[in-house]
């Protein structure tokens, strides 16, 4: 399977259970991506495919906000908003694929550039919080 979105090493946030999280995050939009481009998918697999990710994401969320709620991070609750945004987008989405097969590659869009941006911008915020207070608990 091609990798239509590689991960890079500017994603790595020096967590590394977050990390796999993320590249199986990715590697799920490549797969829906790859399914895409076929012409004989079937709209229910797109959409198994689809639920898929909004399944995994519902865990990598979870593992952040434990690891928030656990090392007392200060920016977890807006953190946690920007989850909850990006889960009712994918609902939304799942709903509309539904009856209309042309909104995939909104769908793999979107999703590849929250994924990226989330990385970058969101998670990079609290990766040195979290290394450096796990260090600071681990030497208590």
């Amino acid at each position: 399977m091609k990798e239509r979105y590689p991960w890079k090493k500017e994603y790595d946030i020096g967590i590394e259970e977050i990390n796999n999280q993320h590249k199986k995050m990715l590697a799920i939009i490549n797969r829906l991506y790859n399914e895409s481009e076929k012409t004989n998918v079937s709209k229910e697999f797109i959409a198994d495919i689809i639920t898929e990710l909004e399944d995994y994401a519902d865990y990598h969320f979870s593992t952040e906000e434990y690891n928030f709620m656990k090392y007392d991070y200060k920016g977890a609750k807006q953190h946690i908003l920007i989850h909850r945004q990006f889960k009712r987008k994918i609902a939304i989405f799942k709903e509309e694929y539904k009856k209309n097969n042309d909104i995939l590659t909104e769908v793999i869009t979107f999703t590849k550039n929250w994924l990226i941006h989330h990385i970058l911008h969101e998670d990079m915020k609290y990766a040195p919080y979290l290394k450096t207070d796990k260090t600071n608990k681990q030497q208590d």
